[in-house]
């Protein structure tokens, strides 16, 4: 029998991956990362909202000028609560599998910024709407959520089998998930 043939028809029955994994950031590494982009997307957030504010006008893609020579400009992203790009709503730790656990230790830290900047936030959105025109609100983007920090017990091969790997020390929820009523659906 032809080996290219079998190849094949293997790739064919192949299940695709379920949708949750799409909202999901697996691991220490990823999960610091996702939370510092979503530090630095609410640091500038704030920024345009304070610049809005004082009356200075808001700058274009065209006024920045390249972080490096000839960098293709991101692309601009759909929205802070659509689908992978979204950010993070649940940190879920496994901190008793977890050795040493100085491995996690700065996610609390982390998330305690994204909170205190989601904080500031909610106290500027008020001032919006309390000094600008309502067709002026746009500035505000997404509604904000404070991160959750959920510590486990000693579940970390649970929870690596439940995304299909041999470890797993931290998992990231985003908040797409979360937002589609998807929250109930049991997670292992």
């Amino acid at each position: 029998m032809d080996t290219s043939v079998e190849d094949t028809t293997a790739e064919s029955i192949r299940p695709s991956p379920p949708h949750i994994l799409n909202h999901l950031v697996l691991g220490i590494n990823e999960t610091i990362k996702a939370l510092e982009r979503n530090i630095d997307d609410l640091k500038e957030r704030l920024t345009l909202i304070a610049d809005k504010l004082n009356g200075i006008s808001l700058p274009t893609r065209n006024d920045l000028l390249p972080t490096a020579p000839r960098s293709p400009s991101p692309e601009p992203s759909s929205g802070a609560g659509s689908g992978p790009s979204a950010p993070l709503g649940w940190v879920i730790v496994p901190l008793l599998s977890v050795n040493p656990q100085s491995l996690v230790s700065p996610i609390p830290q982390y998330c305690a910024t994204y909170n205190s900047l989601v904080y500031q936030w909610g106290q500027l959105s008020k001032t919006v709407k309390t000094r600008l025109q309502e067709s002026e609100w746009d500035v505000l983007g997404e509604e904000r959520e404070e991160v959750r920090v959920v510590p486990l017990g000693d579940v970390e091969k649970e929870m690596a089998g439940f995304v299909g790997l041999r470890r797993l020390a931290c998992m990231g929820v985003r908040v797409s998930f979360i937002m589609r009523g998807c929250a109930s659906v049991s997670l292992w």
